[in-house]
């Protein structure tokens, strides 16, 4: 025996072969970097050290003076006798050892094997065909290693084997016929691999098959009709695959079956009806398929069935009543398909369902009132659908319930008081109904509520007071309904709050100070109420906030200086309300402001130059104020490199148009119309590469201006002392589309054509003193 250049003899007690087979497992998997268990009762460090003579001086079935056997390895005899007398190794379990690596062919001379396990280690390469010379072997484990190319066709060679577990691997090509010769198979897991071609009809012959587990390939064809012969077989998991064709209704055959798990192929037909035979049926997951039909009303015989997945399928028709036989049923998910009709009333015959999706269909009818007997409920989604008619009171006996969703549907009447009895509801989502009334002040025992979405409905009346009592509370919609009288200022209380949305509604009165508590709050969306008074100082205590919205609305007052505080805030949109005073320059703070929108107001004062280190802002909207003073210093074009839309027209601002302006990179809307500027169009300005709208009408004619003439018929006024000329260049800006210079006087010729590129399709030219034809 040759091993790593010495030569050496096996001990008397373990054959030649066998030993050589150990040590070349031990070398080719990197033995010296093994994870060898410190546990007494573990064994003893494999050894292959020899003497003077060439021999081993351990013995893997007797090691030392305490006859310990060798870590992993089981012996055909105990440790004593193997000290004085042959013995043959017949297992191997290495799992979790840290072996790397491959698998040596030498491992072909453990003739009497009947153990291989060597699960969750890093091996790699192929599986050496010898494997097929271990024909005593009853379980071959090699669950998560990295193994690669095909599965050898020598492991039908291995007839006695009774497990074959090599999954979660990188294994390809096809799943070998030979293997018809494992007929006393009782478990073949080859999961979690790039296994392809179609699964073999020989697969029929495996009749002592309990466990078959082939999920997670790319395997393709139609699932053989052979495997009706498994009768044994226990679960059938052939998910995540390419399979096409129907479901063969030779699966009905297997009686012992307990697990069908087919999702995520492309399955098509109908579910057979078959299926109705396979009593001990306890899980059916069809889900992810394009199958088509009705839902077999048979399918009530399966009366041991705990869930049953066909969502994201094409099923069409009603759901049988006959699913009220279901009584351990615990999971029933059928949503996104084409089902019609009612929901059916002997649900409520359901008592041990847990989960209820019905999301993404065509249902009508009733929220049926007996759901409120599924006292073990804790998700109902019964979303999209064309519900109608109330949300039933019976839904306050939901004991346990943690998410309501019915949402999209047309319900009516109004919510229910009974709501204040679902003491362990998280979510409850009934937007974008019909609902009306007010919502029902007993909402404030519902103490674990986590989101409250009402929004698009008819709802009346005034938020309650007794929302404050949802401390846990993280999402308040309420928009889009006809809510009115002032925010609760108790709405402070519920300080873990992170979006509140109560957009279009007529709400009134001024904006709580108390809501500057809700320091985890990212979203306030107030915008086209009546809400008055000032924006209150405490704001800038919400420094998670990213959204504020409160735009058309009756707030008056000035900017707070806190808001400076608000360094997450992304979005700041204020415009359309009766805003006065400057703007601060704590504004400048707002490193993050992507959106800021303060036009329509009576902002006046300097422009704050702090505008410039606003370093990702994109839109700037500034315009129908009264702000003063000049451009240059209020941008950067090496900072702000998403400016995008400029906004100004309609203020008292004066100057000269900064060059700084238009050498913002992705500048593509300018609008500085009627305004106090004194200077002439500079060439910068075709800087703006990228500029689609120049809007500059009326430079010098906001009212304010000295020496101001308002043109007749026209809202455009003149200054007396405007000059200049288009630019040149400005006719060749190649993503011009809207070029507005009216009223300032100019004076020139127009060019006389445009280049091929031009994108200009609006021109507004009038009232000034230009010469030539228009291009």
């Amino acid at each position: 025996l040759t091993c790593v250049g010495r030569v050496v003899t096996a001990l008397q007690q373990v054959p030649l072969e066998e030993m050589t087979a150990l040590y070349a497992l031990h070398d080719s998997t990197r033995g010296d970097n093994w994870l060898w268990r410190s546990e007494p009762l573990a064994g003893a460090v494999w050894n292959f050290t020899v003497d003077a003579g060439g021999s081993f001086v351990d013995n893997p079935c007797s090691s030392g003076s305490t006859n310990m056997v060798w870590q992993g390895v089981t012996c055909s005899q105990p440790p004593a006798l193997c000290s004085s007398q042959t013995c043959h190794i017949t297992g191997i379990d290495l799992p979790r050892y840290r072996l790397s690596g491959r698998l040596p062919p030498e491992i072909g001379g453990l003739v009497l094997l009947s153990r291989l396990i060597l699960l969750d280690n890093e091996l790699t390469g192929l599986i050496p065909g010898e494997v097929g010379q271990l024909q005593a072997l009853t379980s071959l484990n090699l669950d998560v290693n990295p193994l690669s190319g095909t599965i050898p066709t020598t492991l039908g060679d291995l007839t006695n084997l009774v497990s074959l577990i090599i999954s979660n691997a990188e294994l390809t090509g096809p799943i070998p016929s030979e293997m018809r010769w494992l007929t006393g198979l009782e478990r073949l897991y080859l999961y979690a691999n790039l296994l392809t071609g179609a699964i073999p009809v020989e697969m029929g012959q495996l009749t002592a098959l309990e466990f078959l587990a082939l999920y997670d390939n790319q395997l393709t064809g139609s699932i053989p009709r052979d495997i009706g012969q498994l009768s044994f077989l226990k679960e059938l998991f052939l998910f995540a695959n390419r399979l096409t064709g129907s479901i063969p209704g030779e699966v009905g055959q297997l009686t012992a079956l307990e697990k069908i798990i087919l999702y995520s192929n492309q399955l098509t037909g109908q579910i057979p009806v078959e299926l109705s035979n396979l009593t001990a049926l306890i899980e059916l997951y069809l889900y992810n398929n394009q199958l088509t039909g009705a839902i077999p009303k048979e399918i009530g015989q399966l009366t041991a069935l705990q869930q049953l997945q066909a969502s994201i399928n094409q099923l069409t028709g009603p759901i049988p009543i006959e699913v009220g036989q279901l009584t351990k049923l615990q999971v029933l998910i059928l949503h996104n398909n084409r089902l019609t009709g009612l929901i059916p009333t002997e649900i409520g015959n359901l008592i041990a369902l847990r989960v209820f999706y019905l999301h993404f269909n065509q249902l009508s009818g009733p929220f049926p009132g007996e759901m409120g007997q599924l006292t073990a409920l804790q998700d109902l989604y019964i979303f999209d659908n064309q519900l109608t008619g109330p949300v039933p009171s019976e839904i306050g006996q939901l004991s346990v319930i943690s998410h309501i969703v019915a949402y999209s549907n047309q319900l009516t009447g109004t919510i229910p008081v009974e709501l204040g009895q679902l003491t362990t509801l998280l979510v409850f989502y009934l937007y974008d109904n019909l609902l009306t009334g007010a919502i029902p002040s007993e909402v404030e025992h519902v103490a674990t509520l986590e989101a409250l979405a009402l929004y698009q409905n008819h709802l009346t009346g005034m938020i309650p007071h007794e929302i404050g009592q949802l401390t846990g509370l993280q999402l308040l919609y309420l928009y889009d309904n006809l809510l009115t009288g002032s925010i609760p200022a108790v709405i402070g209380q519920c300080i873990s709050i992170q979006q509140i949305i109560l957009q279009n509604n007529i709400l009134t009165g001024p904006i709580p100070s108390e809501m500057g508590q809700l320091t985890a709050m990212q979203v306030l969306l107030l915008f086209n109420n009546a809400l008055t008074g000032p924006i209150p100082r405490e704001v800038g205590q919400l420094t998670a906030l990213e959204q504020l919205a409160i735009y058309n609305n009756l707030i008056s007052g000035p900017l707070p200086r806190e808001m400076g505080q608000l360094t997450s805030l992304e979005q700041l949109i204020l415009d359309k309300n009766r805003l006065s005073g400057p703007i601060p320059g704590e504004m400048g703070l707002l490193v993050g402001i992507i959106d800021m929108r303060l036009n329509d107001n009576f902002l006046a004062g300097m422009l704050p130059v702090a505008i410039a280190g606003m370093m990702k802002l994109s839109n700037l909207f500034l315009q129908n104020n009264l702000l003063t003073g000049r451009l240059d210093g209020l941008f950067n074009h090496s900072a702000q490199q998403e400016l995008t839309t400029i906004e100004m027209s309609n203020n008292l601002l004066s100057g000269s148009l900064s060059a700084e302006l238009f050498l913002l990179p992705q500048l593509a809307v300018v609008s500085l119309s009627v305004n106090c500027f004194e200077e002439a169009l500079p060439e910068s300005l075709c800087r703006a590469s990228n500029v689609e709208v120049l809007s500059l009408n009326g430079l010098l004619a906001a009212e304010g201006c000295p020496e101001r003439v308002v043109m007749p018929l026209t809202d455009v006024a003149l200054f007396n002392t405007v000059g200049g000329t288009v630019p040149s260049c400005v006719w060749a800006m190649r993503n011009l589309s809207v070029l507005h210079l009216t009223g300032n006087g100019l004076t020139g010729e127009l060019a006389s054509s445009l280049p091929a590129y031009s994108q200009l399709t609006d021109v507004s030219l009038s009232h000034n003193q230009l010469s030539g034809t228009i291009p």
